[in-house]
């Protein structure tokens, strides 16, 4: 009975002994998914409607899935921001409509 105690009290205390060191290694150095992720999100902000406004609003109702009056919020109260954490592949192609139309977008 004494070595069977003996031998569960050494497996629990390396179990937990393992599990406190797996926990310090992540708490110290961040993951590569973490760090990949922080330089592959944008956000979009939207400085300046340009000349077309109207055609910037359709955009962002487009992209947002909002309606007109909160578009409409969005644009005339430049600078605003448009989405946070956008994928920067999808900031860029949003970026891009919204300049072509004679926006100031930046993104951060």
């Amino acid at each position: 009975m004494k070595r069977l105690l003996t031998a569960l009290f050494a497996a629990a205390s390396l179990t937990a002994f393992a599990a406190t060191a797996s926990a310090a290694d992540l708490a110290e150095e961040p993951s590569a998914a973490t760090v990949q992720t922080k330089d592959e999100v944008r956000t979009i902000v939207l400085a300046s409607p340009g000349e077309n406004k109207i055609q910037v609003i359709k955009i962002v109702r487009e992209y947002l899935g909002i309606g007109l009056k909160e578009a409409h919020e969005l644009v005339s109260n430049t600078p605003s921001v448009i989405k946070k954490d956008v994928p920067v592949k999808e900031a860029e192609e949003l970026a891009k409509r919204l300049t072509d139309v004679g926006a100031t977008v930046e993104l951060k």
